[in-house]
């Protein structure tokens, strides 16, 4: 096999892995918005970044790997490692580390509470007497006020 073929297999197999990356990291965003729910504005932001950055990346391969030079089966085989990264992992990936950040958070909340229980039950004295000073402190306003309005 002489070098130039060599050299388009590698350039295939490039553009093929920089699929699978650009969309591990597009599933690295959708995990964080589905953890941290946003306004359409960021998000729109956030994939507009990403693209002029993947898209500087894969020119950036293009020219290391064939001096700048775009080929048709080059943008394919980009497309096929993308499209063959979502149907395999995509999807499922980002359910899965989502649900598990979901069930891990909702755990850590409940430990928290749990671990603050006897905090709180110390505190609810002071909880009511703080109640009981604040409806004394009204009605000796209340009281002031009337007063005053007598004199």
């Amino acid at each position: 096999m002489s070098d130039m073929i060599g050299q388009e297999i590698r350039f295939l197999g490039a553009s093929f892995l920089w699929g699978l990356v650009l969309m591990s990291c597009y599933d690295a965003l959708r995990i964080l918005r589905k953890i941290l729910p946003h306004p359409f504005l960021l998000t729109a932001l956030e994939d507009v970044v990403y693209w002029l950055v993947g898209g500087v990346l894969v020119f950036r391969m293009i020219y290391a790997e064939n001096y700048g030079t775009i080929r048709g089966y080059s943008v394919v085989a980009l497309l096929f490692g993308m499209v063959l990264y979502y149907l395999a992992v995509g999807e499922k990936l980002v359910r899965l580390v989502a649900g598990v950040w979901d069930r891990a958070w909702g755990r850590t909340v409940k430990v928290a509470v749990w671990c603050t229980r006897p905090l709180r039950k110390m505190m609810l004295p002071v909880v009511k007497i703080t109640k009981i000073i604040k409806k004394a402190l009204k009605s000796i306003k209340k009281t002031v006020t009337i007063a005053c309005k007598h004199t």
